[in-house]
This record gives C-alpha cells, structure tokens and sequence, in this order.
C-alpha cells in the first residue's frame, strides 16, 4: 500500500549529487581497499630495488603497480563522467516517487496510452546498509543495492517531511 506519491523532475546535477552521497556512503572505501592492494606490493618492489638496483623485473613490477593504483582511483570519476553524458536527457522527463510500507521507488512519468516502464529505481527499506542522507538540494534515500535521489527543490514542506516520516519509520 502506498503511503506517498510525488511528483517531480530531477536534473541531472541532483542525480550525481545523489550518485556521490551513495559512492561515498557505500564504495570509497572499497576503492581503497583496492588500491592497498597494489600499493602494498610495490612498497615491497620498491625495497627490493633499493638493495638491488639492476633488479629490472622489479621495475616492471612498480610500473605496473603504479598503473593500476591510478585506474584504480580514475575509475569512479570515469564513472561519473559516463553517467553525466548519459543523464543528458534526464531535464526533459517527469518522474513519480512512491514510498510504500517496504519501499521507495521511482517511475518515469508516461504520457496518456503510453508503454508503462518498470520502475527506474527501487529501495526496499529491509536492504542491508539502507539510510537516508540530506542535502541542500537533495533527499536521497540508500542501501548497497542502489539509491534514489529526490529533489528538494520541487518539493512542498508538507510533502518533504511525509517523505522523511515514511523513510524513517520504513
């Protein structure tokens, strides 16, 4: 049973906004992780080049270290880029957030006898991780799987907090 429905457009700097409090909250630490993975064993290259500088495979080894340490840390604002350009055409579209009793989803809005499209995001309460996190601009909702971001912008004061009383008691 739905509890909520709003109305609104999303550009498309709200939904990386959204995008970098779900990167933050869920995958940064992971891409450290990663990258010890790699510094680790180049600080053990570099070592053993201090004691033997012709040791040229260790070279090697400390190239290819360094590389994937810095695709490592490209990776995400690679990511972000490729979201950008593909957000382009988000401006022109009109989306409906549903909170429900287990869930918040977002559907894009379809003009009168047009396909109805699955919903382009849903966050079930019960997720592992799940929060909500606020910004000026944005009311985005997370878990590991995925987020929503909503636009405050948009948003009546009545609407904003029935979202923030439907997100915290879900």
């Amino acid at each position: 049973m739905e509890k909520l429905k709003l109305s609104c457009r999303i550009s498309p700097d709200e939904w990386l906004e959204g995008y970098d409090l779900y990167y933050k909250k869920f995958r940064q630490k992971f891409t450290y992780i990663r990258a010890a993975l790699f510094i680790i064993p180049m600080l053990l290259f570099l070592q053993q080049v201090w004691l033997q500088p012709s040791f040229i495979m260790g070279w090697v080894c400390i190239a290819v270290c360094v590389a994937a340490v810095v695709c490592i840390f490209l990776n995400p604002k690679n990511e972000r880029n490729a979201a950008a350009h593909a957000l382009e055409g988000l401006a022109d579209k009109s989306f409906e957030v549903a909170l429900s009793d287990d869930r918040i989803t977002v559907s894009e809005v379809v003009p009168e006898g047009g396909e109805q499209k699955p919903p382009a995001a849903v966050v079930v309460f019960s997720d592992k991780g799940f929060c909500a996190e606020e910004t000026e601009r944005v009311f985005a909702v997370m878990s590991k799987s995925g987020f929503i971001a909503v636009p405050k912008g948009g948003l009546s004061k009545y609407d904003l907090e029935a979202l923030r009383d439907g997100v915290k008691k879900g």
